[in-house]
C-alpha cells in the first residue's frame, strides 16, 4: 500500500513504498561483489596461459583486469630459413560493466586486429581462442 504524505515546510509528496525500502540491498550489494570477483572469461584465460599482469592504464580503469598471453614458435621459410613468429595477446576486462577489449600483436608493436566484445563470457573466449588459432598458434590448456 502507498501512503501520500505532504511534507509541511516543502510542500512535497513523499511516498513510503516497499520497493524503495533498503531491503534486498545488502544481499545485491554481496551478489554483485560475487560476480565481480568471478568473472567466467578471466577464469577460462587463466587456466590457458593467460598472465594477469599490473595494466599501464591502472590509473584510468579502476574494477578491471589486464591478462597478456605471450607464444614464440620457429618456422622454416624456404627462401629465408628459419624465422621466429610470436604473438601477443592483452585482454582489458571491465568488471563493471561486462565489456572487454582484446588486441592482437603478431611480431610487431602495432596491433594488427583490436576488438571490443559486450559480454565475457564462454562466447568471447571462443573467438579470442579462434582467432589465435587463426594466427597459426595455439593456447596452452592449464
Amino acid at each position: 500500500m502507498v501512503k501520500a504524505e505532504t511534507a509541511p515546510s516543502l510542500g512535497a509528496v513523499t511516498r513510503n513504498c516497499p520497493t524503495w525500502s533498503d531491503d534486498g540491498r545488502a544481499e545485491r550489494k554481496l551478489k554483485m561483489e560475487k560476480m565481480q570477483n568471478t568473472n567466467t572469461l578471466v577464469e577460462l584465460l587463466k587456466k590457458n596461459g593467460f598472465k594477469e599482469s599490473e595494466s599501464p592504464l591502472k590509473d584510468i580503469y579502476f574494477n578491471h583486469r589486464y591478462l597478456t598471453y605471450s607464444v614464440e614458435r620457429n618456422s622454416s621459410v624456404y627462401w629465408c630459413g628459419p624465422v621466429l613468429s610470436e604473438l601477443k595477446v592483452e585482454v582489458l576486462v571491465n568488471l563493471d560493466s561486462n565489456i572487454c577489449r582484446v588486441d592482437y600483436y603478431k611480431s610487431s608493436r602495432r596491433a594488427y586486429k583490436s576488438r571490443c566484445y559486450a559480454n565475457t563470457g564462454k562466447r568471447t573466449y571462443n573467438a579470442i581462442a579462434a582467432t589465435v588459432k587463426n594466427a597459426g598458434f595455439q593456447l596452452r590448456e592449464g
